[in-house]
């Protein structure tokens, strides 16, 4: 495959590169916003939902695979426990809500049955999310240590 004559100059090239990536996640906190406030105003159901987390989760896991790839983790975020714990602390805070005017919708009463119910609902897949960054991180610290003791070539 050819590649094509780039005509930008590094300055150009990586303001492109800032857009693009402020492009990129533009849309990801639309579509997530735009998911979130569908189901909370009760304008979709999870079936009409379906396109755009389809394209939400294309998106994640583009980006999941190729930091793993290219093994990056974040700019400022270290992979530790701490950081990892408060992400998925920060992912049952949102769901939250969500599952709670949800549960209490559905069932018609807000006792505490039902709002704990929500709560472990929100608690789960902060779990999973918090599990899943563990691993990601180990293997991003394997690799980045394979990386440095691996033999200089010349």
């Amino acid at each position: 495959m050819k590649k094509r004559k780039n005509n930008l100059d590094e300055r150009q090239e990586q303001a492109l590169l800032h857009i693009e990536s402020q492009g990129f996640w533009l849309a990801w906190s639309g579509l997530l916003l735009a998911m979130l406030a569908q189901l909370a105003l009760r304008r979709a159901d999870l079936w009409g939902l379906l396109p755009e987390w389809a394209i939400f989760m294309a998106m994640n896991l583009y980006m999941l695979v190729q930091c793993l790839r290219h093994n990056i983790w974040d700019r400022r975020l270290e992979p530790n426990p701490r950081t990892n714990a408060i992400a998925s602390a920060v992912l049952g805070a949102v769901l939250l809500p969500v599952t709670a005017v949800t549960f209490v919708r559905n069932a018609g009463r807000a006792d505490a049955g039902i709002l704990l119910l929500a709560v472990c609902f929100a608690a789960l897949p902060a779990a999973l999310c918090f599990a899943v960054l563990q691993l990601m991180a180990h293997t991003y610290r394997r690799k980045r240590e394979r990386a440095e003791n691996a033999p200089d070539e010349e």
